[in-house]
């Protein structure tokens, strides 16, 4: 019996995103951590790394959900212990490009990472 990974998680989260489906997307997470595949910034399975949630806040980006990248980011920071990285500060970067609330404040972004 085959059983989906992180890597299949992770295409399918980016995908998702990549077709504005952040809903599905979401929900995808939401089954890894229902499967029991935990946050880990060691990329040993079953675990969730830093990969799975900048697949997910990219997912959001994509969909211009500006709005749920920065929970993840705090979950990954605070809750996970897994730490950000360049991918994780560019998906951010482009959710704030595309969310024109965010433009008229571009402090926004330096709140959020710090």
């Amino acid at each position: 019996l085959l059983r989906p990974t992180e890597i299949t998680y992770n295409n399918l989260i980016i995908s998702c995103g990549r077709g504005g489906q952040w809903q599905v997307a979401a929900g995808l997470f939401g089954q890894m951590q229902r499967a029991g595949i935990k946050p880990s910034v060691r990329p040993q399975p079953p675990l969730i790394t830093v990969v799975t949630y900048n697949s997910l806040i990219t997912a959001y980006a994509h969909s211009g959900q500006l709005g749920k990248c920065l929970p993840v980011l705090r979950k990954m920071q605070d809750g996970e212990r897994c730490e950000p990285n360049t991918v994780t500060f560019n998906a951010l970067l482009t959710s704030y490009s595309q969310d024109s609330q965010a433009n008229q404040r571009p402090e926004a972004f330096a709140d959020a990472v710090e």
